[in-house]
């Protein structure tokens, strides 16, 4: 009986403390893993918005034939879902596949890079162009600027978050550890990310009349990259 009040003492211990998880499986292959999104944050009187879309939107994870409302959080890195359990969050350690239902035909993956401050970060990236054995992808960015004190000729400003252009990335494949690399937009790093084949490129660019900074000219680009490295 001692044994028995100690086992459920323990289990009651568990489930106070440890954070709750919900899984979705279709079979014992299959599953994502759901945690309670800490994004109940109060984000009344800030401008803006931290999602690519406010609303929750049809989506399939995986290959799972269920489908989930998903929203994508651009600054605080996080896809949260509307359940029944109330809104959740992805576990980003995992590897998933987003597979949008709302016409737009976008998929996203989970993936790893490394910010301004050297630090690995677990974010979702867009799908964009498959280019021979490469994959460009996208990550759309937001950040949140805090309010600035009035000064002359000038209004208050409010705490708001606020859109950053595009970032653009390929997987690192020639590494072991998979990590996303960013595709500079500066005209002389770009080049330079071509290392031995900067001038052929900046040359195709130059002929083509192609802009860097345009998302179709960047695949066009990159295809021309690849092409002389066969």
């Amino acid at each position: 009986m001692k044994l028995l009040t100690i086992f459920f003492l323990s289990l009651f211990t568990v489930g106070v403390f440890a954070q709750p998880v919900m899984e979705v499986r279709a079979n014992s292959t299959d599953m994502i893993t759901w945690i309670p999104s800490i994004n109940e944050r109060d984000y009344d009187g800030i401008e803006g918005s931290p999602y690519l879309q406010d609303d929750f939107l049809p989506a399939t994870i995986n290959d799972l034939n269920k489908t989930q409302f998903v929203r994508f959080n651009a600054v605080d890195y996080e896809v949260e879902a509307k359940t029944s359990k109330g809104i959740m969050r992805l576990d980003l350690k995992k590897e998933y596949t987003i597979t949008m239902l709302d016409g737009s035909d976008k998929k996203y993956e989970i993936g790893s890079f490394m910010d301004e401050e050297e630090n690995i970060k677990r974010v979702f990236f867009e799908v964009l162009d498959s280019i021979g054995s490469r994959t460009l992808y996208k990550r759309e960015r937001k950040k949140f600027i805090r309010k600035q004190k009035k000064q002359a000729y000038q209004d208050d400003q409010k705490d708001k978050f606020v859109v950053v252009n595009n970032a653009y990335y390929l997987l690192n494949l020639n590494t072991h550890d998979n990590n996303f690399i960013e595709i500079p937009r500066k005209k002389k790093k770009f080049y330079n990310f071509f290392a031995n084949h900067s001038k052929q490129v900046a040359q195709f660019v130059k002929k083509d009349k192609l802009d860097i900074s345009n998302e179709d000219d960047l695949v066009r680009i990159l295809a021309y990259y690849f092409s002389l490295q066969k």
